[in-house]
């Protein structure tokens, strides 16, 4: 990975763009004050790839920004990549990773749908995680000795990673995966294997069951066939007997159906004997009947003369009913009118008391108005609020500052306190007393001129805070007053218009209102109205009177007519009754004939029946017991059946047994195969494990990686120390003191003999450790494969005196050509003039700024 281009916004302390073009140098030094924000570009540049930095919350977003936002491009394999990572407050991470297309110069997405899917992807794409990254690349302040510092079990892992031997650790967890399913195979063939010769052993008993079932079977067959001649003798029997209760039952139909004929023929003699008794009792009503037609005709004659007087009565009555209708109309309308007057006087009248109402009340929405004109205005107020509002966060924005410079102060003036060696840990310089009591009077006068700054706005604040809950509450009582005064004005004019309503319609009422009232009540009163239908009303009423119609005889003549109607419908019966009761005289004789031939042939059908039943008995008395042989029979047969599902079942269990006994060949011979195969898998289990393969190909490069270590390490200290790593050690118990176990221990040489890692501390303990990384930054660029060639050194030179640093120089020097990029931030002045570029960073009251010197 060879970087191109590094842009931040809105990150840790870089609140604007901030570019960083790495085409345009090789070798450079990041230099600035502490905590102008050179870490920060670091830290840029893992949170871009990795989504780590120093923080991943929203702490690495700016104060003053809504969202922090990286883009970092870099080279790989002959392309170019670009990753884009922000974070916006309270929101989760955004990621986008894409690949420039020179063909059509554009850049092309090769994001995910998941941010963790599109990390994943640029990781396989590095072929490092964060930690082996800032483990191989980058020398973070505090950090230079992780990897001396961690446990040989850690190291091994870290230089494992470094080393790209992570496939055998998938190679191991596949080799393991397939012995444990094979140890399950083998399990499972080892059940199979028992239970087939378990089965084995039940043969010999089942082919002797077998034999028995086939003799009993036999036997069983030999007496269904004497019950089956004795069965086929009894059906003959049974035929003919079948044929004998056939005929009885044919015989005693017939004598059913005689006798049914009969029943039949006699109730129909007994219906028409009794129909020719009711005919016979009506005929006797003649008489009288003819009487009351004559009734009927006489009072026909009398009721056409009322019809026709009927008629011009029903005219004259319907004119009279149209016109007093009329007539109640007429008054209706003038007493419906004489109602609507009468509203509108109640209502003019009260719009006169209502008209009266409305003038005070606006005289009193007037007054107030005039007392809510002189109240300030809300626009005035909020002025006033904006203009404290920007004091206040100008006050609040310098307490923010100064807060953290007052930490960063405590933070230098502790570390100054607690420092024991002779170099002193903010600048570099020898610790002596009185640089020591310099530095500290000078960092505590400056600490307190900045807490009484502090204190001052403080002060301020609270005045402030103050004045705006005063304006605050001013500003709500100046908008209740306009809220008030909008709404008095509303309510004024809407009176204004109501009072001039309410005028103009009593001035209507006076004009035309109240003298219709008066017109419309003396009409009623006096029964003036509508004298013309007065008049024809009397006239039809005298017309009706001179007509001498009754309506009260016409519907008593009327009622007597209809009630003789019925006559007229007895005299039609009687007629048809006459008819009938000849036709029936002579059923009555063909249904006496009828009777008597039903009689006769029952008498012959039950003659031939008594017949029938006879044979019948006789032939019923020969036959055997039918019912015992077929329960015989079907014993018989159901034992059969039974038996040959006995014997069917055997012989396919016996089948299956012959099949069992060749299937346990193949089983056997599986058998031997997985034991085979566990068996290798076990190998390669081990040759894949931490202390195979893997354990062998890092004591290959163990030498490399030592060599590399103290060809530097010889320059750090003038060939004073060197370093070898030790792979084995014995155990400590007494019980295993013949054993050896794995191990990573680093031992150091110097003049004093050899001594672990651990016991070194200081200036020493820094040059091991920049040793080992720098070593291990030049085995990752030199393996094979490697996508990484950036090397970053964050780490305080401050330890060392000026022949160490010119050492360091030297060796970084050394291993440039192994490197695309390398990166020295330092804050010490006479550093920064050995690098031919420098990435000068400052930080500003607006965040921090860098640019690029000596390109």
């Amino acid at each position: 990975m060879i970087p191109v281009h590094l842009r931040l916004e809105g990150f840790l302390s870089y609140r604007h763009p901030a570019e960083l073009d790495f085409s345009a140098f090789s070798l450079a030094c990041i230099s600035g004050p502490n905590g102008a924000g050179k870490s920060s570009l670091l830290d840029a540049l893992t949170w871009a790839l990795f989504g780590q930095a120093r923080r991943r919350d929203d702490a690495i977003i700016h104060r003053a920004a809504d969202a922090a936002r990286v883009a970092f491009t870099f080279e790989l394999a002959g392309a170019r990549y670009r990753v884009q990572r922000a974070k916006s407050r309270n929101k989760p991470q955004r990621l986008d990773l894409q690949i420039w297309d020179p063909e059509h110069q554009t850049w092309r997405a090769l994001s995910e749908r998941r941010v963790r899917d599109t990390q994943a992807k640029i990781e396989a794409l590095l072929g490092l995680d964060y930690t082996t990254f800032v483990q191989a690349s980058f020398f973070l302040q505090g950090q230079a000795d992780n990897f001396a510092r961690q446990t040989p079990a850690a190291r091994k892992q870290t230089l494992a990673r470094v080393l790209g031997l992570d496939q055998w650790e998938v190679f191991h967890d596949r080799a393991r995966q397939a012995r444990r399913a094979a140890e399950t195979d083998l399990a499972r063939l080892e059940r199979d294997l028992a239970e087939t010769h378990r089965l084995l052993e039940q043969k010999p008993g089942l082919e002797a069951q077998r034999q028995r079932l086939q003799n009993e079977l036999d036997e069983v067959a030999r007496q269904r066939e004497h019950i089956d001649a004795a069965l086929r003798a009894a059906d003959a029997l049974r035929a003919q007997l079948d044929a004998a209760r056939q005929q009885v039952e044919a015989t005693a139909r017939a004598v059913q159906e005689a006798q049914a004929e009969a029943r039949r023929a006699q109730s129909q003699l007994d219906a028409l004997q009794a129909e020719l008794a009711a005919l016979e009792t009506a005929l006797t009503q003649k008489d009288a009947v003819h009487a009351a037609q004559e009734r009927r005709r006489a009072l026909q004659e009398r009721l056409q003369t009322y019809g026709q007087k009927a008629h011009r009565y029903r005219e004259l009555q319907a004119r009279l009913a149209r016109l007093q209708a009329e007539y109640a109309q007429a008054r209706a309308r003038l007493e419906q009118e004489l109602q609507h007057l009468t509203r509108q006087r109640d209502e003019a009248a009260r719009a006169q008391h209502e008209a009266e109402a409305l003038r005070a009340a606006q005289q009193e929405a007037q007054q107030r108005l005039d007392a809510l004109a002189a109240a300030p205005t809300p626009e005035a107020l909020m002025q006033q609020l904006r203009q404290l509002a920007e004091t206040r966060g100008q006050l609040q924005s310098e307490n923010r500052d100064l807060r953290a410079t007052m930490e960063e102060l405590k933070e230098r003036l502790e570390r100054l306190r607690a420092a024991t060696g002779a170099t002193c840990p903010l600048c570099g310089q020898p610790l002596t007393p009185e640089h020591r009591h310099d530095l500290m009077a000078r960092l505590e006068a400056e600490g307190k001129a900045l807490a009484d700054r502090y204190r001052a706005n403080k002060a301020r604040l609270k005045e402030l805070d103050a004045q705006q809950q005063e304006l605050e509450a001013a500003l709500q009582r100046a908008r209740q007053a306009q809220t008030q005064r909008q709404s008095l004005e509303r309510q004024m004019a809407s009176r204004a218009a109501q009072i001039e309503a309410l005028r103009a319609a009593w001035e209507a009422w006076q004009s035309q209102g109240a003298p219709r009232l008066a017109q419309v009540q003396a009409a009623l009163q006096e029964e003036t109205f509508a004298p013309e239908l007065r008049q024809h009303i009397a006239q039809l009423q005298a017309q009706m009177a001179a007509l001498g119609y009754d309506p009260e005889e016409h519907a008593r003549l009327e009622a007597e007519w209809q009630a003789l109607a019925e006559h007229e419908t007895q005299a039609q019966r009687l007629a048809e009754a006459q008819a009938r009761y000849t036709a029936l005289q002579a059923r009555r004789r063909d249904w006496e004939q009828h009777l008597a031939q039903a009689r006769q042939r029952l008498q012959q059908a039950q003659e031939a029946h008594q017949q029938a039943r006879q044979a019948y008995e006789d032939l019923q008395t020969n036959l055997p017991d039918l019912d015992a042989l077929q329960k015989q029979w079907h014993a018989m047969v159901q034992r059969e059946r039974t038996l040959q599902q006995e014997l069917g079942a055997l012989r396919q269990r016996l089948q299956f047994l012959a099949e069992e006994e060749a299937r346990l060949q193949a089983l056997q011979a599986q058998r031997q195969a997985l034991v085979q195969r566990i068996a290798h898998l076990h190998e390669v289990e081990i040759a894949t494990g931490k202390n195979g393969v893997p354990a062998l190909l890092i004591e290959q490069a163990l030498p490399h990686l030592e060599a590399e270590a103290n060809a530097i390490l010889a320059r750090l200290t003038d060939g004073e120390m060197y370093l070898s790593f030790r792979t084995q050690t014995a155990y400590k118990s007494p019980k295993r003191q013949n054993e050896l176990r794995e191990t990573l221990d680093i031992i150091v040489s110097d003049a004093y003999g050899q001594r672990p890692y651990e016991t070194f501390s200081g200036g020493e303990a820094f040059r091991i450790n920049f040793a080992i990384r720098l070593a291990l930054a030049r085995v990752l660029a030199h393996r094979a494969g490697a996508q990484v060639r950036l090397l970053v050194i964050d780490e305080g030179f401050g330890s060392q005196d000026e022949a160490g640093r010119q050492r360091l120089v030297e060796a970084i020097n050394r291993v440039r050509e192994q490197f695309s990029h390398i990166l020295v931030i330092t804050h010490i002045a006479e550093l920064r003039e050995k690098f031919p570029v420098r990435i000068e960073v400052e930080k500003t009251a607006d965040g921090s700024r860098l640019r690029v010197v000596g390109v």
